[in-house]
Formats: C-alpha cells, sequence, structure tokens
C-alpha cells in the first residue's frame, strides 16, 4: 500500500477478486470542480458502508459513497462524470474526463485534494488502515514485480487507470521514473480480461530503436514466459521476416519500420486482427523529421484496424488498446486527443521533474570557441576537459559521456584513457581483464583494461551487451556512448555528460533537439544506487545561457507527417484505405498532423486566422497536390470525380 513518506505501494495487496467493504464513519464533503470542500453533511449513525477496490493509499483517500453492489454490475469507464449509482467498484481516485490530466504533478500530501471529482459527488475520508487479502485472484501475477517490493510514486498514480480500467493511456514522467511497468500493467490486465489457456489474442510492443526491443524481449522472456507467453522480436537485427513466425507468439517487440512493412497488408491478415494491445514507447519520436511520419502512420494505422474489426463484429465487444509513455511530451493532451477511441481522448498522467526518483543537478559549462574554429576542432578540444568534469562531478561513481559521432566517441574513450588512471583494486582489475578477454573489437579491448569503454550501434551485439554488463555491474568506470544509447538501453549513470550540443546529420551539423537532450539527461541517476545525480552539459560559451534556459522549458511535439506526406498517401491508396479525396481526408483526421494542424497552423505553413473548416480545406488541398504528384508519376491513377487507384 502506499507509504504516506515514501509515496510508495506495496505490490503484496493489488489483485483482488473482491472489493474491500470499509465502514464510513466520517462526515462527507460535497466537493467542487476545484477540489475545495464547499459543504459537510453528517452520516447517518447507521454506519452506510462503501465498496471499493483495493485501497491504493494510505494516506487520507477519496471515495465514492455508494449503495451496495448489484450482483453483475455494469462497469465504471473513465468518462462518466461521476461513478454510477449502483458501481461495484468505485476507483479510489475520483473518475476523470477523458483527455484530462490523471494527475497534477502535485505533492502526495495534497493528492487528494488535486484529484476531486465533478460538482456534487460525495465523498468520505477513510482513516489508513491495512488491506486484507480477500481471495487473491492474480497472485501468479506478482512474480513479474520480483524485482522490487513497492511502485513509486508515478507507478502508484497511473495504477488505478491503467490495471483497473482498459482506457487508452498515455503517460509523461522523467526518464528513470519505471514507466515500462506500465506496460507490464497493462499485460497483466490483458491476461485478466482474457480466460486461460491464453490464445487468440496478441500485444505489441513498439519502440523506436532495436536496443529498446531487445531490451524489452530479454526481461519479457523471463518474466512472461512462466505465465506461458510467448515473446518475439521483430526488427532488423532479426531474421523473422513474415507473419508465420510470430503466429503463436502472445508479445511481439517491433520497430515502426518494421511494423510498417508487416501491416501493408493488414485487411487480408487474420493475426493483426488479434493484436488486442498496442504499446507506444517513447511516443515523442512522433515529431522526429526522418523517422516520426513512419510511426504516425502505423498508431494510426492500428487505429483503423480497430475500427475496421469492431465495425465488422461489434457485438464481440472486443477492442484494441493503446497505451503510450514518454519521457518528454509537454502537449501531451494532443497526444491523449490522437489516441482517442469512441469514447473520447485517452486518459493520460503527467509527471514532472519534481517527482523523479533520484534528484537531478544540472550543470551548463560554455567553453571559447574562434569563429574560425570549425565544430570538429570545437568537439576535439572538449575531449581534453574530459578529466577535470569527470574528477569534479563523478564522486568515484559510473559516468556516461555522450558523443555525437560513433568516432567522436573512440576518440574521446582513448584521449581519456591516455590522460587519466583509475585507482582500482586486483580483483576490479582482474575482471576488467575478463571483460576485454571477450571483446572483438581490439581497440576497445585495450581500453576497457584500463577502465574506459565505448558503445555505439557500429559494434558487434556481443560487444554491446558485454559493455553494457560491465557498465551496469559498475565495473567500467567510464563509457563513452552515442545518443542512441539515451533513447534504448537503460544505462543510468551517476554522472551524464553531453559532450557538444551539435551532432552530424546527412552531412551537416545541427543542434539537438531539446526531447534529445532530455532524454540524455534523463540517464543520469541510479535509483537503486543514488539519491541524488548530475548532469553536464558541455557547449560553446555563446550558447551557455540558451541551454541554461533550454532546461527549464520544453519542446512542442509537432506531427512531421506533412513533409512525407505523398509517400505515406501512396502507401495507403495501394491498401485501398483512400479511394477518393473524401476518404483521404478522414484518414488525415485519425493523424496527429490533423491535431496539431488546428491548434498551430503557422506550423504547417496554414494561415493562423483559419477556423477548423479552413484548415481542413488546406488540408484537402494538400493531400490533392501529393495526390497529382503521385499521378503525374505514373503511380496512382485519378478520373474525373478524384477516385483514386494504385497503378500497380
Amino acid at each position: 500500500m502506499l507509504d504516506t513518506d515514501d509515496c510508495t505501494l506495496s505490490l503484496d495487496n493489488l489483485f483482488f477478486e473482491k472489493p474491500i467493504v470499509h465502514k464510513v464513519l466520517f462526515k462527507v464533503q460535497v466537493l467542487n470542480n476545484g477540489g475545495d470542500s464547499s459543504n459537510t453533511d453528517d452520516l447517518s449513525s447507521g454506519g452506510s458502508q462503501t465498496a471499493s477496490r483495493p485501497q491504493t493509499f494510505l494516506s487520507q483517500v477519496t471515495m465514492a459513497t455508494v449503495p451496495p453492489p448489484l450482483l453483475h454490475p455494469p462497469p465504471a469507464t473513465v468518462s462518466q462524470a461521476a461513478p454510477p449509482p449502483l458501481s461495484p467498484k468505485p476507483r479510489v481516485s475520483a473518475p476523470l474526463p477523458l483527455g484530462s490530466s490523471a494527475a497534477s504533478g502535485r505533492p502526495p500530501q495534497q493528492a487528494a485534494h488535486a484529484e476531486m471529482q465533478d460538482k456534487g459527488t460525495k465523498r468520505v475520508f477513510v482513516p489508513p488502515m491495512t488491506p486484507q487479502a480477500l481471495c487473491i485472484q492474480a497472485a501468479k501475477f506478482r512474480s513479474v514485480f520480483n524485482e522490487f517490493p513497492f511502485f513509486n510514486y508515478i507507478q502508484s498514480k497511473a495504477l488505478d487507470d491503467v490495471l483497473y480500467t482498459g482506457n487508452n493511456f498515455v503517460a509523461c514522467a522523467p526518464t528513470g521514473s519505471g514507466k515500462t511497468v506500465l506496460f507490464e500493467l497493462a499485460i497483466i490486465r490483458l491476461l485478466m480480461e482474457t480466460s486461460e489457456p491464453w490464445r487468440d489474442f496478441k500485444a505489441v510492443y513498439m519502440a523506436p530503436i532495436k536496443a529498446l526491443c531487445s531490451q524489452c524481449f530479454e526481461s519479457w522472456k523471463k518474466k512472461f514466459g512462466p505465465l506461458g507467453l510467448t515473446c518475439k522480436e521483430l526488427t532488423g537485427d532479426t531474421e523473422i521476416d513474415d507473419f508465420f513466425e510470430i503466429q503463436d507468439s502472445h508479445i511481439i517487440l517491433t520497430t515502426p519500420e518494421k511494423w510498417d512493412s508487416m501491416t501493408r497488408k493488414w485487411k487480408d491478415n487474420c493475426l493483426l486482427q488479434l493484436v488486442r494491445l498496442f504499446l507506444i514507447d517513447e511516443v515523442h519520436v512522433v515529431k522526429d523529421a526522418t523517422r516520426g511520419a513512419t510511426l504516425e502512420v502505423v498508431v494510426s494505422r492500428m487505429k483503423a484496424v480497430n475500427a475496421y474489426r469492431t465495425a465488422q463484429n461489434p457485438e464481440s465487444g472486443l477492442s484494441m488498446r493503446f497505451v503510450a509513455v514518454s519521457a518528454t511530451i509537454p502537449n501531451i493532451s494532443d497526444i491523449a486527443d490522437w489516441l482517442s477511441n469512441e469514447s473520447g481522448p485517452a486518459t493520460y498522467l503527467d509527471m514532472d521533474e519534481s517527482h523523479r526518483p533520484v534528484k537531478l543537478r544540472k550543470v551548463v559549462l560554455g567553453f571559447p570557441c574562434s569563429p574560425n574554429q570549425t565544430e570538429f576542432k570545437f568537439d576535439l578540444s572538449l575531449n581534453y576537459k574530459m578529466v577535470n568534469i569527470i574528477q569534479t562531478y563523478s564522486e568515484q561513481k559510473p559516468t556516461l559521456v555522450f558523443c555525437s559521432t560513433r568516432k567522436g566517441a573512440q576518440q574521446s574513450a582513448t584521449v581519456l584513457a591516455k590522460d587519466a588512471r583509475f585507482i582500482m583494486s586486483v580483483e576490479h582489475k582482474q575482471r576488467l581483464m575478463k571483460y576485454a578477454n571477450s571483446v572483438l573489437d581490439s581497440k576497445l579491448k585495450d581500453l576497457v583494461m584500463l577502465g574506459v569503454g565505448y558503445h555505439h550501434a557500429g559494434l558487434d551485439t556481443s560487444d554491446r551487451r558485454l559493455i553494457e554488463r560491465a557498465f551496469t555491474l559498475a565495473d567500467l568506470p567510464v563509457l563513452f556512448t552515442t545518443r542512441t544509447l539515451a533513447m534504448g538501453v537503460n544505462l543510468p549513470a551517476h554522472l551524464v555528460v553531453i559532450k557538444s550540443t551539435m551532432q552530424y546529420v546527412a552531412g551537416s551539423c545541427e543542434e539537438y533537439s531539446e526531447a534529445d537532450m532530455l532524454q540524455m539527461i534523463g540517464r543520469a541517476g541510479r535509483p537503486q544506487f543514488d539519491t541524488s545525480a548530475t548532469a553536464v552539459i558541455m557547449t560553446k560559451i555563446q550558447t551557455k545561457d540558451k541551454y541554461m534556459k533550454l532546461m527549464n522549458g520544453m519542446e512542442i511535439i509537432e506531427s512531421s507527417l506533412h513533409s512525407h506526406l505523398m509517400e505515406h498517401l501512396n502507401a495507403e491508396i495501394v491498401l485501398q484505405t483512400i479511394s477518393d479525396v473524401n476518404m483521404a481526408l478522414d484518414w488525415i483526421r485519425s493523424t496527429l498532423l490533423y491535431i496539431r494542424a488546428l491548434k498551430n497552423p503557422t506550423h504547417y505553413g496554414f494561415s493562423a486566422d483559419l477556423d477548423r473548416y479552413g484548415i481542413e480545406a488546406k488540408l484537402q488541398e494538400l493531400c490533392l497536390r501529393n495526390l497529382s504528384s503521385l499521378s503525374s508519376i505514373g503511380l496512382i491513377d485519378m478520373d474525373e470525380d478524384i477516385n483514386i487507384k494504385p497503378t500497380g
């Protein structure tokens, strides 16, 4: 249960078959929307009873007063303004309007008041009490969380919505706050809804890079394998390249590009009709200029699969649930709108840095750069500052240094190995020697023996995993890596250094986006070892103030689909999702592009004074221009009524 000081939720009494019954001993407060108590009414001395699902918080909790439950009551939904009159399991936290925040990120002491229900709903405060395990229904699922006895504050806040409802859900929380647990809870929710033996359902986990997929695959294979679930990894690194290989799997782990190619013929594939849960990791990648459009189209396609399946078989009552997480979503409500269903937008949880499990100190250091100095030379000069920075801020704990290129990571590691000598015990040196003997890369082998390593996608998979293990166990004091690691492998460090704020993209230099910066900084802090951590940003003295301000703000997530509309329109036409201009506009309405164009039209080249109909007209014009281009190069045929069909 939730500890009032640490704000953590015990896992041992989560899964109950029957609700716990509490006697109401306190005055009822009628609360307004702001959460302030407007008036109080005395309860009858008879002591009415309140039924609740297992209490999630041991501190003061708001609970709905309801009559005794029906034998087979209708399930409560988040979209209701107040609990139904005969609800058997009122939520511990108030039912929220769809699209509203599941939490405001306030301190736990204010949590009860920050989540009050709609006006007129009666609430009672119950005293802290020890939960009683009444016929535990899902004790077997407890093994999934054997690694820790408590959920942290963020996981506890999300628990009700993820585990006890089937609503679409989006979580925005700092990196390192355990958001992967939310995916695991969603999978458990699906299992609890499905009778054994578990067949005829699939859960898809989609992450932007292979490293994340591999990490979750290894973890979930161990956690869900004993429960009878089969996991399959479907990425560029795997040899699985068709649906026959995944027909017997329950959990599929993939990337947007791979899933895009696998779902191009979704109407002809019965396996796609079995997807009941779609998990999206690092959903902020939707704004990426090169890869974001694919993620956006794939998610919108899965929404179409769900709508088609529901229309074909409405009496089944089965729908696809979407759960997305990210550390970097300032406009989280837009993502919730995008992941809407027939009931409305997804529920979302928005938690700020104050809820970070390990408190983070951010340092921005500016270094002189003359006008005639190239980015390459400036980046090279920072290598020789690294020894002092590590000595000053690392506290002799693991250090992770992000470099802009693979070659830069190797060069930086080599310079540090020459400039620094780590004080290590004989046993420590022997462990490093053992790692070095298993390394295939000759340059890396020499560095590992000195306590320094590098990690990037160009390394052999076995070398990458060996380096990850050595760093995780704190055997490797310093690791140099590229930005890819921040997006994928979970290797937290006490000190994170971002060496230069510039990166090389398609042969030219550009600054890291704020989302990338936050993701790299998020690797600072090891919850199991540290109570504090440090992130150091090394930049030019001219941009020092900019990055100091940047750390206090956030970048709005925009769609990048408009820049890649032609190729994705062509794909949907081949799929027969689109056969005329009106269907093209309907397809656009299912994307994040539509939602953001309504709110920020100038970003997409539209006039700021346009209303919804004006923006839709502009989007239709955009579709027509792209369709005309496709027609002019012979990829599609368009007739006078603008009916569309592929030429192939």
